[in-house]
């Protein structure tokens, strides 16, 4: 896909002189970069960070815990 930006000059310098080092063309370079703040932006959101922490504390089972809350509750009462 072609897309058209518009940038400062000193910013395509810049990023046209680090493709150069990283011997990527400028095209290559720009989607890399975009990609890489993208993932940045998306690993500091809260949702992520909080889906993490569960992740790291072994997942949310608060579903499966209300679940069972709720048949031991209907097992208990008098129908």
């Amino acid at each position: 896909m072609k897309v058209t930006i518009s940038i400062p000059d000193s910013t395509e310098k810049r990023a046209r002189s680090a493709a150069k080092r990283s011997r990527m063309n400028f095209s290559q370079f720009m989607s890399a970069a975009a990609d890489s703040y993208a993932k940045q932006l998306e690993e500091s959101s809260v949702t992520h960070q909080i889906d993490a922490a569960l992740d790291a504390a072994g997942g949310d089972d608060s579903n499966q815990v209300a679940g069972r809350a709720g048949l031991d509750t209907l097992r208990r009462a008098e129908w």
